[in-house]
């Protein structure tokens, strides 16, 4: 599995995000089966772009917090 955390790109340019992330992965994970490409952090954008790449899941979240006494 690969794990995309980051990316940048000019925004300017259509379609430049698919290029990066397509040439990332034949470049540097090409025997990747599984790409995470990290949290969308709720931007509609983002989602939309993501969900693009047809998931095979989600992973789960989780959240500690401290009991107050």
């Amino acid at each position: 599995m690969a794990v995309i955390s980051i990316e940048k790109g000019n925004s300017e340019i259509p379609g430049i995000y698919q290029v990066i992330n397509q040439q990332f992965l034949l470049n540097s994970y090409e025997d990747a089966k599984v790409v995470n490409r990290e949290d969308d952090m709720g931007i509609e954008g983002l989602r939309q772009a993501k969900e693009s790449y047809n998931p095979i899941g989600y992973a789960r979240k989780y959240r500690v917090c401290e009991k107050a006494a």
